[in-house]
């Protein structure tokens, strides 16, 4: 067996200190620091992220031009609307106003043109005469006028008239009066079919005279005017009609002997009942309008909208009363009343005659109109029109922009969003797999090809730059790769799950359960881990450990080291013709040992000649360190033995290799340890200082001579016999933990030569440490009696064996351990080397 060293390098490796290079020059770059605030914040990582500066640079595009376009169209639409709104509201009131100006106009116009053309006729004692030319006038009046002209009346300054008037339910009536008498005819109802009053003569009515004495006093006072009287309601009518009158004079040159001024007036007597309806079948083409007519003077109204609204009823006292726009039974007349006496402080004189006016309530547009004529015409003409009948255009346009806005706002964002995912995906994947690639979680980088040519291009780089590190990775110290799989997994998880996890794994090492299930557990551990963790888990490695990890350090700690060595080795390299042929076998070996010792946190340290060691608590800590590295011996064997097995099926070189007597022996033992990483800060190794090497070469001799499956020292016996069977197999010499020094192993090998196959010089101050095998598992479950059973029958196999070892190395009773020694022998039929040797040792003792 080849002579080792005391010290145990990792394969060398070289890294590069930032803060020794700056002090050995100041023309080296600083090396890049993160920002601080975008990674401990995550508000901040996601305002500052391209995803969401993507977003929001499309989505204040989109708001930009939705704003932009909305203050165009509404800069162009409102203003136009709003005027136009003004000029159709102007236009709808100046119908109004114009269709009873000009009705009012054309009676005017029709009194003139009829006191021109009877004026030579006015003789009242030539009464037929007169009769003829009156009825002609009036029959083309009335039906000009489509029946807005009631009466009209002929008189004289005497008290003398002659007129004629129209009663709905009696046709057309022709008076005559005189100062002492009314005398009334009825004329024939079928109006249009006579040109003179078809009547009896007769007299079909005769009454007292009525007073004219107003339109007397009137023509006294303005000979020469032609003019409009207040109106007045006919008491006498069923519906109390309310009438206005319009009288012009026949100026005399002189005055008379009494003074009159005049010699004959005439008046026609109009009807408002007309305006309502005529303001009825306006406002119904309005939404929503309402329109009424005041007289300035009462204050009373002449005429609203809404015809089957009293405008003079008769009081309980029995008087007829006349209603104003506040008091008539109309709330929306009252409401728009209002509003125009409190604008114009209940002086609705003080508006400006012939001047429109609009002002705004809350819900409408108030026209106010003054009609102010020479014929001392005083009316005051409203209409009030919802605001919305105009603005709705507007308010709906607006609320259309806005939604469209809104769907815009809201696709662009979604837009955005989408876009900027789709941008953003590839490089999240290449974080994710960079973040990967810094744990050296090389075999779960998996890239999503995008087909952005840039991001492509850069994929494909970043694929060949993980194969290039795959390839250097081999070569990373083996120390540094177990911590960083071993926090990959999950095992210092510090969440409260996988802390359970762990407890369960430490659990299952201490009782000793089988391997294979430790792995599994592991292994799901390790797939429960994510990538996005894995850059907190060694940031808290680095905490933990300080700067150890990659500073030149040594620490003394208690270290479990395990040997492998492979036993018939030396003839597969003798037997091949090429040691290449080999490479595929030793793969075979590293693969089951990395698998488990990635499980149990061991350490794989160096490959010399044909042996491998292991050692557990060395990089990092490692709790149980002890039962794990038993545990990881067991699996490793099992393992092994297995492959070995399977390769038999192979054929070719392989099939060579596996059919020689190749064979695993393990060693472990546990001690105190210096470790840490030694050289420069350029390139520097992780070492164990410890003469464990030499004590477990010692062990594995014993194995191969007896062959023994695991071989442990005393320490790590006294740890685990309560969890595996074990048994006695010999006491070695034992090099003290605190002696490093090979020399004195070496120069103190001799020739002196004992019953054992390998020679030891005297070495006084080495005290005989025993060794012990490790059998199967101790423990078992209750509840599976098939498997207790078995377990029973394994325990039995040494029962004899170690009460013969008690006897022998406690009671010094050989004869009975001679005994027992030989019925364990027989019971193996003479297989066990290690039984035979004891055998021959309690022989020689007691001879």
């Amino acid at each position: 067996m080849p002579k080792r060293n005391q010290i145990i390098q990792t394969p060398i490796s070289t890294a590069t200190s930032h803060s020794d290079e700056e002090s050995m020059t100041e023309d080296v770059e600083k090396p890049f620091q993160p920002n601080s605030e975008l990674s401990s914040s995550s508000i901040f990582r996601w305002c500052f992220s391209i995803k969401f500066c993507l977003s929001f640079l499309i989505a204040v595009f989109i708001l930009f031009g939705v704003v932009i376009i909305s203050a165009v169209w509404l800069g162009t639409l409102i203003p136009p609307n709003v005027v136009l709104s003004q000029d159709v509201r102007r236009a709808d009131f100046n119908g109004i106003i114009s269709k009873i100006s000009r009705t009012l106009q054309e009676v005017e116009l029709s009194t003139e043109a009829m006191k021109s053309q009877m004026n030579p006729l006015l003789d009242f004692n030539d009464f037929e005469k007169f009769e003829l030319a009156l009825y002609s006038a009036y029959k083309y009046d009335f039906q000009k006028t489509q029946g807005l002209v009631k009466t009209s009346h002929f008189g004289d300054n005497k008290g003398n008239g002659i007129g004629m008037t129209m009663i709905p339910s009696m046709g057309p009536i022709l008076f005559n009066f005189t100062p002492a008498q009314a005398v009334v005819y009825f004329c024939n109802p079928d109006f249009d079919k006579y040109d003179h009053c078809k009547r009896n003569a007769a007299p079909d009515m005769v009454s007292s005279s009525g007073s004219t004495a107003d339109f007397m006093n009137r023509c006294n006072a303005y000979p020469n005017l032609s003019s409009w009287f207040q109106s007045f309601v006919m008491e006498t009518s069923v519906n109390f009609d309310t009438f206005v009158n319009f009288v012009t004079c026949f100026k005399l040159d002189v005055p008379d002997a009494k003074g009159n001024k005049f010699r004959q007036f005439f008046y026609k007597s109009l009807t408002v009942v007309s305006f309502s309806e005529y303001l009825h079948n306006m406002t119904m083409t309005i939404s929503g309008s309402k329109s009424f007519i005041v007289e300035l003077g009462t204050d009373y109204l002449l005429a609203i909208d809404k015809p089957d609204v009293k405008m003079t009823i008769k009081n309980t006292n029995g008087k007829v009363e006349r209603k104003t726009a506040i008091t008539v039974e109309d709330e929306k007349t009252n409401s728009v009343a209002k509003y125009i006496y409190t604008y114009l402080n209940n002086n609705l004189s003080s508006l400006t005659c012939n001047t429109h006016v609009t002002i705004e309530s809350s819900t409408d547009y108030i026209s106010m109109y003054r009609l102010c004529t020479a014929s001392e015409l005083n009316w005051l003409f409203v209409l009030s029109i919802p605001k919305w009948n105009y603005d709705k255009s507007i308010i709906i346009g607006v609320l259309v922009a806005i939604g469209c806005a809104c769907i815009i706002t809201v696709f662009g964002l979604t837009f955005s969003t989408v876009i900027s995912l789709k941008i953003v995906k590839p490089f999240y994947n290449l974080m994710e797999q960079f973040e990967a690639v810094s744990n050296m979680d090389l075999n779960s980088v998996k890239v999503h090809s995008s087909k952005f040519y840039e991001v492509n291009q850069l994929q494909k780089h970043f694929l060949d730059m993980i194969g290039m590190i795959k390839q250097y990775r081999a070569f990373i110290p083996a120390h540094l790769l177990s911590q960083i799989e071993q926090h990959n997994s999950g095992a210092k998880y510090e969440t409260t799950s996988t802390k359970q996890a762990a407890e369960s794994k430490d659990e299952l090492a201490s009782r000793g359960q089988a391997s294979h299930a430790a792995e599994s557990s592991s292994t799901s551990d390790m797939n429960k881990s994510s990538l996005k963790r894995l850059s907190s888990k060694l940031s808290n490695v680095a905490k933990r450990n300080g700067s150890n990890m990659f500073s030149l350090f040594f620490e003394k700690k208690k270290i479990t080291h395990m040997l492998i060595h492979m036993q018939g080795f030396s003839q597969i390299l003798t037997q091949v013709e090429n040691p290449t042929s080999c490479i595929e076998f030793l793969s075979q070996v590293f693969e089951q040992v990395n698998t488990v010792c990635r499980v149990s946190g061991g350490l794989i340290g160096g490959f010399s000649n044909d042996s491998l060691t292991i050692s557990f608590n060395s990089s990092s800590d490692n709790a149980k360190h002890i039962e794990k590295a038993v545990q990881a011996g067991k699996s490793i064997s099992e393992k092994l033995a297995s492959k070995l097995k399977g390769t038999d099926t192979k054929k070719g070189q392989n099939s060579k290799l596996s059919n020689s007597q190749t064979s695993f022996r393990i060693a472990i033992c546990s001690q105190d340890s210096i470790c840490g990483n030694v050289g420069t800060n350029e390139s520097k190794s992780f070492t164990i200082i410890s003469n464990a090497s030499r004590n477990l070469e010692a062990m594995i001799a014993v194995a191969c001579h007896f062959d023994t499956g695991i071989l442990v020292s005393e320490t790590v016996h006294q740890t685990i016999q309560s969890l595996y069977h074990t048994r006695f197999v010999e006491s070695i010499p034992n090099i003290p933990d605190d002696e490093y020094s090979s020399l004195e192993w070496t120069s103190s090998l001799a020739g002196n030569s004992s019953s054992l196959p390998w020679h030891f010089g005297d070495i006084s101050s080495h005290k005989s440490s025993n060794i012990y095998e490790v059998g199967e598992l101790s423990a078992h479950n209750a509840d599976e009696w098939m498997y207790e059973m078995q377990e029973q029958e394994k325990k039995a196999i040494w029962k004899k064996y170690n009460m013969a070892c008690k006897y022998m190395l406690t009671d010094h009773d050989l004869s009975q351990a001679l005994s027992l020694l030989q019925e364990f022998s027989d019971e193996q039929h003479g297989t066990d080397k290690l039984a035979l040797h004891h055998i021959e040792k309690c022989k020689q003792r007691i001879q």
